[in-house]
């Protein structure tokens, strides 16, 4: 009898504690998770990899017969050559590996032909760069390589919407903005005007004009290179009666010149930043070229290693 009472003890105990025991919600199931769209992937051939433009212009050069050309366009995914044939301006381009040829609107007006190979422009990625520091752009970058005067062929990198051009070297190195008060840049400057001369009739330089050189290139004519702080060389021709004297450029110092620019305007009693323009041309005289300044209209001549010579 008292084990079935503490049987029913237990049982009681057991049935109070369960009534006060609340349901467990079952958890939700976890929803499946949304896809993510992935990122579209450019397949396509950049010229900027180390090498491909050179082989996209090598590929153009074997389709086309190995021309010299009268134009030259690279962006990052296409290369166009532009060539004569028959007398008329011809193109083909280069895009993933794929040739085509094209109608153009050039028109061949005796434009000067180039040589691509004479061109450095095998690291597009790092003339595309420098371009873009310079300019402050890099939408829709084009390099060319084109006549721009004279026979005068240059390498340039413009963008659309149009920016500032800047400009390259054959050797793909850039041609900067100078400030010819500065030694380091008139020496960049004179190597731009004398070019590969060893002779030379005058140097000179203005602010509004910049640097250049005249250059006897055969008798009766004269070449002169313009050399403006912010553009690349450029040349004329003209023909003379009488032949320059002419002098050797080795003997111009970029340094007397720049430390005679910045101390003659207090010897005529001017302020620091008066424009100071020279001219060096030979003196028959002395037999040796001399440097003429001009200071805010006031002349002085010194020889070539900065004393003055009297007047």
């Amino acid at each position: 009898m008292r084990i079935w009472r503490c049987l029913l003890g237990v049982m009681m105990l057991t049935l109070a504690l369960s009534g006060c025991t609340q349901p467990v919600e079952p958890s939700p199931s976890p929803s499946p998770s949304q896809p993510v769209e992935p990122s579209p992937i450019d397949t396509r051939i950049s010229l900027r990899r180390a090498g491909m433009a050179r082989t996209a212009v090598n590929a153009l050069l074997y389709e086309a017969g190995s021309p010299e050309l009268i134009r030259l366009t690279l962006t990052e995914f296409k290369a166009t050559i532009f060539y004569v044939a028959d007398g008329e301006a011809a193109a083909l381009s280069w895009e993933d590996g794929s040739i085509q040829t094209f109608d153009t609107d050039m028109e061949f007006l005796n434009q000067a032909a180039f040589n691509p190979r004479s061109f450095a422009f095998d690291d597009l990625d790092r003339i595309f760069a420098e371009a873009t520091v310079q300019s402050g752009s890099s939408a829709a970058q084009e390099l060319q390589i084109n006549e721009v005067n004279d026979a005068n062929i240059l390498m340039s990198v413009t963008t659309n919407p149009e920016s500032v051009s800047v400009f390259f070297r054959p050797d793909g190195s850039l041609i900067r903005p100078l400030d010819f008060t500065v030694a380091e840049d008139l020496e960049e400057g004179l190597r731009d005007v004398v070019q590969e001369n060893e002779y030379v009739a005058t140097i000179s330089y203005s602010l509004n004009q910049g640097l250049s050189a005249e250059i006897l290139i055969e008798p009766g004519v004269v070449t002169t290179w313009n050399r403006p702080a912010k553009l690349p060389a450029f040349s004329s021709k003209r023909t003379v009666l009488v032949d320059p004297v002419e002098f050797e450029a080795s003997v111009v110092d970029p340094e007397v010149i720049v430390n005679l620019m910045k101390t003659l305007p207090n010897r005529f009693g001017k302020d620091e930043g008066t424009p100071v323009s020279f001219v060096i041309s030979f003196d028959s005289s002395s037999a040796e070229p001399r440097i003429t300044f001009d200071v805010g209209g006031n002349k002085v001549s010194t020889d070539m290693q900065g004393y003055v010579l009297p007047t």
